[in-house]
Parts: structure tokens; sequence; C-alpha cells
């Protein structure tokens, strides 16, 4: 078997790169050429890093997990445009694990958009030319009271943003989202949103989505099931400051568009990031 690594594979024409995370193992990278990647993802399967012991007492080998971000790195983080660590199926034994941030970005000097996660993260403390920051966080922490964290995600994120010059926004992303893989593409930060401040939401029988300029949650989280409930009645804050966009198999491809939004802010782009039930 080991004939088939003696000259490298390359793959030319790759941009986007997913990496499974199942185990702590990382014996090295086979000899593989990617000149074109830009885009890549770890997807961290908590659930399959996790060994045989008592669940609650178990915790994240935090370096081994750092050891396989930097190997990887190393070789392609040169190249890259967007770094996504996608937490896909969260686990409280994860919850203080310490994303070294900075140390990511050092390997990805040409990065633009960053994807993180808020358990233990540090913040990040410089870089030349990243654009975006998004942020996987937990429901409660977004809605605890008194909350620095739900005001101001810039100052969640980084140290001191005037050592980001390029830095043009940062969000927070709900982490019960995190399974719609691509996400923060789908919602990009780049896509213009209503001038006002006020949300865009997306339906996608049966998800209800909001998009701002500083987060991307649940449209109503309470209201998930709500359909197949003959006694849902709208809450009061299903007002009219939101733009719809919305999706069935009885309507076609038609959505409501708000004035300030950009009609090319099509609903099927989400549909294709949804990878699990």
């Amino acid at each position: 078997m080991d004939a088939i690594f003696l000259q490298d594979i390359t793959l030319p024409r790759l941009r986007d790169l997913t990496l499974c995370i199942l185990s702590n193992a990382c014996p090295g990278l086979p000899p593989l050429s990617l000149p074109s990647l830009q885009n890549l993802t770890f997807s961290l399967q908590y659930k399959r890093f996790v060994t045989v012991g008592v669940l609650s007492d178990w915790t994240v080998p935090e370096g081994d997990l750092h050891r396989i971000f930097t190997t990887v790195l190393s070789a392609y983080g040169p190249l890259l445009r967007r770094l996504h660590l996608n937490p896909v199926d969260w686990h409280r034994g994860w919850g203080d694990l310490v994303i070294n941030n900075q140390l990511l970005l050092d390997y990805c000097p040409s990065l633009e958009h960053f994807i993180t996660y808020a358990a233990g993260a540090s913040k990040a403390s410089h870089h030349p030319t990243l654009r975006w920051i998004d942020m996987w966080v937990p429901a409660e922490r977004l809605n605890e009271p008194g909350s620095d964290i739900a005001h101001d995600p810039t100052a969640a994120c980084v140290q001191d943003a005037t050592n980001f010059p390029a830095l043009q926004n940062c969000r927070f992303l709900d982490l019960c989202l995190s399974p719609i893989a691509d996400l923060p593409v789908l919602l990009s930060p780049r896509d213009p949103l209503p001038r006002d401040g006020s949300a865009v939401r997306w339906t996608l029988p049966p998800f209800r989505i909001s998009q701002t300029h500083e987060r991307v949650t649940w449209a109503d989280p309470y209201e998930y099931y709500s359909d197949s409930d003959s006694s849902y009645a709208p809450s009061s804050n299903e007002d009219e400051d939101s733009a719809e966009f919305w999706s069935s198999d009885d309507a076609g491809s038609e959505s409501s568009e708000s004035p300030d939004a950009d009609p090319r802010f099509d609903v099927y782009r989400l549909a294709e990031g949804v990878v699990y039930p």
C-alpha cells in the first residue's frame, strides 16, 4: 500500500476541502499537492473523539487537536482564504479546550474569512488581511443577561481591532446551527443586508433562520415544531422589521424580498448547506 505514496498526488483544481477529525491520531499527511486550495474546513466530530471512560469526566486532548491543525496548516495555510473550525456535534467535555486562534492565523498570512468557536477560544491579536471573523457561540451565552458577548462580536473575537487593518465585520453564529456546515458561506458576511440594521429571515422548512450584521441564529427556536401544533400562534417578535425569504415545494423558487436586499440573495444557497436532518 505504501507504493501509492511514492510520488505526490496532485489535485490541481481543488479549491475547497473538508477534513473530518475523527480521532487524535495524526501520523502525517500523504504527499498531496493542492496548488489551488483556498478554503479549508476542519469538521470536528466530537462524539467520535471520545475514548472509553466516563463521558462526564472526559476532557479534550488539547495538544493533540492543535497538532492536527498545525500539521495541516503548515502545509496549506499560506494558500488559504477561508479557514473554518466547525464544531458539528458539541459535547461539554470540550468546553475547557483553549483554541489558540492567533497561532492558527499565523499559519495563514493571506486569510480573509476565519470561522472559529467560543469555547475557551483565545482572542486573536493581529492579522494583515483578515476581513471577517465568525464565531460559533452557544445560544445561552448569546442570551445571557448582562453578557458583554451578546452585544459586541468584535470585542469577543479580537484584542484590538486596530491591529486588523482589513477587518470589516465580526459575527456570532448560533452553535445549534453548526450541522449546517456551509452556513457561514451561504449566509455570507459580505451579503448586502437592510441598511436599517433589521434582520433578514430565511424560511426553509423546517428551518427559520435570522441574519443580521452581528448574528446568524434561529429566528425563533421555540417555534421549530409550530407547523404541527394546532395551538400555535405567531409570537410578538414576528414583526414587520425583517425581510423574509422562503421556499417550498408548492411555491417554486419565488421569494419575497426587501427593497434594501440584493436580489441575488437566493435561499437555495442555504438548501445546499443542510447536511443533517
